[in-house]
């Protein structure tokens, strides 16, 4: 909840653009973001399946943001 918080007034308040939601246990509520004001085309959401799924997508971030 505090890390849903955070992400939610850094949105609002402009110090970020976009944030990615990494989830690993289906927990993840867009709701919370929608509730409160802010605009889902700026949350990305990435579910994981383990550990090893969670290094192999932030790993494949990781490269693309490198690429820009």
């Amino acid at each position: 909840m505090i890390a849903y918080q955070t992400a939610i007034t850094a949105l609002k308040e402009g110090k970020i653009d976009r944030v990615i939601v990494v989830d690993s246990e289906g927990g993840v509520l867009t709701r919370n973001f929608e509730d409160a004001g802010v605009d889902l085309d700026k949350v990305t959401y990435l579910p994981v399946k383990s550990i090893e799924d969670c290094s192999v997508k932030m790993t494949q971030m990781y490269d693309m943001f490198d690429q820009c």
